[in-house]
């Protein structure tokens, strides 16, 4: 039996994961694939960044990174510019054209989220917006405390049941 954490926490992401469905098909139709969507976020939150450090942060490989990074450049998305203390090292960024696709989206997703917020009853509002601010309160002292490893620990509760593997009859 699930706890009411976990039934929240599932129905949150089932939540997110409707919407975020929704603008990846708009984006598509735009050409700007979820791989170009994420390296359009990685920069737009952590600037200009190595070939490397970008497949890195993307678990790809660097040719599949470079693969990415040549197409949204041929789109005018990004740009590659020489380390101005080490020209072997090639940075890229984003243009302002892939600047103007994260402000578009920002914006839109802005704009869905107020109008929702718009369509709930003052009280639910408010309520919701405590309950966020808590949440917000918990994360960071969670993220800053040093017996919690967000990224690297999954809590026993949290592991999907292992699934038998059915073989085909031969």
């Amino acid at each position: 039996m699930p706890t009411e954490s976990e039934t929240i926490a599932d129905e949150l992401l089932q939540l997110i994961g409707g919407h975020r469905t929704e603008a990846l098909r708009r984006l598509r139709e735009q050409s700007i694939s979820t791989g170009k969507l994420h390296v359009l976020m990685g920069l737009a939150a952590l600037g200009p960044l190595t070939m490397s450090r970008l497949a890195e942060l993307r678990d790809v490989s660097l040719p599949n990174a470079t693969a990415i990074v040549n197409r949204m450049e041929q789109s005018g998305l990004v740009e590659r510019i020489r380390d101005g203390r080490d020209r072997r090292v090639v940075v890229v960024q984003l243009t302002e054209a892939g600047r103007n696709v994260v402000a578009e989206l920002d914006f839109v997703r802005r704009r869905q989220l107020v109008q929702v917020l718009d369509a709930m009853a003052p009280a639910d509002r408010k309520q919701f917006a405590d309950g966020i601010r808590a949440f917000s309160r918990t994360l960071t002292e969670l993220a800053s405390s040093e017996t919690v490893d967000f990224f690297n620990t999954v809590p026993d509760s949290l592991r999907p049941e292992p699934q038998p593997v059915v073989l085909p009859a031969p």
